[in-house]
């Protein structure tokens, strides 16, 4: 049941000083632990015919999943859609820019009514509607909105830097009274309450190291004061919460971005990577530490960077939570999977001409050639928009032992549409090959990465030899891949 949060000992948080804003309850007090064996979370949704729900989430490994929601063919209501998850979570729900977070436990059953106009887009209600609803009623208050980062003024506007970190004090504390005043009469859950403690100043310090990730802010020129006062979060132990890295993907980039504050002076140099890992390794304990060191891992592996195997090794040695070293193990095992894996050989194809075959019969016919994959689909604007870049690279390279695999996940019965987009878009040239993949197949599920739903485009890259390179293949329109293309095809079986 829904039983009020008792106010802590602190009181409400002071604005003025940083070691108050920290020194909490909620920063002392286990959030939640654990839930075992795993439970799950419920959502019942409706809207109008014409209206569509989007909602979303990130698991403890920073990873961005998609909630889909289907009509059933023949009632046309929603059906209910059930997530597991050993944690809490943080589910956001959007239309368009609007967003409605909501902050879930293991067991809840959430029910979603959207609107496609109006003031407000998506009421929720169960056993904690209040709850649920919270930050809804908080941003009509006009005290902004907890989707994004408060900090997106400070990334396009860098030149009012003082004006901006003032609001974004008066924010953190307007919100924390709102918090303190609305508690009691909302029924808040305990659990709910530090959490959300917690993301209020989570989302402040995030703002604050928004020059620490927004590649177009000169971060050198910030002033002394403003870095005293990012080191003064770290010196009155904030980043010293384990309780929060699991249930808190506000708190988990704030890891990260911190850790590049600290090695502010390595920042692209040659010296980035090690400083980075170093200092993380250093400066961070615990499970605050395993995760910075997991996810400077994970994105050195996925950027491909020469170092990523050593990193990796280190990272075996010096993490104490298994879940990480297993996820970055399947990482580095994953895109042998594409090229061996039985049920992903066997999944049928169709081609232009109508005839069955297989991915396995594709990389046969294929071998000693550089594959460039694109899993496609002709509804789809972006995978349209990169091809006229493709063409280029075509053209180019004509003659070399290079071939574009275009594998579209377009439905059967829009195969004439499919085919005649080909010839419309001049995609039916030498070096090309088409066919079609049903988007619920195996090989479609793997390249793309989805347990549910789909996202597209995707690209793979697969060498003279028949390894694949990547799973995360540049983009034709980013000129980092014509350098990448040409490396390959310089190299000898």
């Amino acid at each position: 049941s829904c039983k009020p949060a008792r106010t802590p000992q602190t009181g409400i948080l002071p604005r003025d000083t940083v070691s108050a804003v920290v020194n909490t309850e909620a920063s002392k007090t286990p959030i939640d632990p654990p839930h075992s064996p795993p439970t799950t979370m419920t959502f019942l949704a409706e809207s109008a015919p014409n209206d569509h729900l989007f909602a979303y989430y990130e698991d403890q490994f920073q990873d961005t999943y998609d909630l889909f929601f289907r009509r059933d063919s023949s009632s046309q209501q929603y059906r209910p859609v059930v997530i597991k998850s050993r944690y809490p979570l943080w589910i956001r729900f959007a239309k368009g820019m609007a967003q409605y977070p909501v902050y879930l436990q293991p067991g809840d059953t959430l029910r979603v009514k959207s609107y496609a106009t109006g003031a407000t887009n998506y009421v929720f209600t169960g056993k904690c509607p209040k709850e649920y609803n919270f930050y809804t009623r908080m941003h009509q208050q006009r005290m902004g909105n907890l989707g994004f980062s408060d900090i997106m003024g400070l990334e396009i506007d860098s030149f009012r830097l003082y004006r901006r970190t003032k609001m974004y004090h008066y924010l953190l504390g307007e919100r924390q009274n709102f918090l303190e005043q609305q508690k009691d009469s909302l029924n808040i859950r305990p659990a709910f309450y530090r959490f959300f403690q917690a993301e209020l100043t989570t989302q402040s310090i995030s703002g604050l190291l928004a020059p620490y990730y927004a590649d177009h802010f000169k971060h050198e020129q910030l002033p002394e004061r403003y870095l005293d006062t990012l080191a003064s979060f770290g010196q009155a132990g904030w980043f010293r919460q384990d309780s929060l890295v699991n249930i808190s993907p506000a708190y988990r980039r704030t890891i990260w971005h911190y850790n590049r504050f600290l090695s502010r002076r390595a920042l692209r140099t040659p010296q980035e990577l090690e400083t980075l890992y170093a200092d993380a390794r250093a400066y961070y304990t615990g499970q605050v530490r395993d995760f910075a060191l997991f996810y400077l891992v994970r994105n050195s592996l996925r950027e491909q960077l020469p170092a990523a195997p050593e990193y990796l090794a280190r990272f075996r040695k010096d993490c104490t939570y298994p879940p990480y070293v297993h996820y970055l193990d399947s990482i580095t095992s994953r895109p042998a999977q594409l090229v061996q894996q039985e049920d992903l050989l066997n999944t049928l194809l169709e081609t232009e001409q109508g005839k069955t075959t297989t991915w396995q019969q594709i990389l046969d016919n294929n071998k000693g050639k550089v594959l460039y994959v694109d899993l496609w689909a002709t509804w789809c604007g972006p995978c349209l928009e990169e091809m006229p870049f493709a063409q280029k690279h075509q053209i180019a390279l004509r003659g070399k032992d290079l071939v574009f695999i275009n594998l579209s996940i377009d439905k059967p019965q829009d195969k004439a549409k499919w085919k005649k987009l080909i010839v419309q878009k001049g995609l039916n040239q030498g070096g090309q090959q088409h066919y079609l993949l049903a988007q619920d197949s195996p090989l479609a599920r793997f390249i793309h990465g989805r347990v549910e739903g789909v996202v597209v485009p995707q690209y793979v890259l697969i060498n003279q030899s028949g390894g694949v390179v990547t799973l995360q293949a540049k983009r034709p329109s980013d000129p980092e891949l014509w350098p990448e293309l040409l490396k390959l095809l310089s190299q000898k079986n």
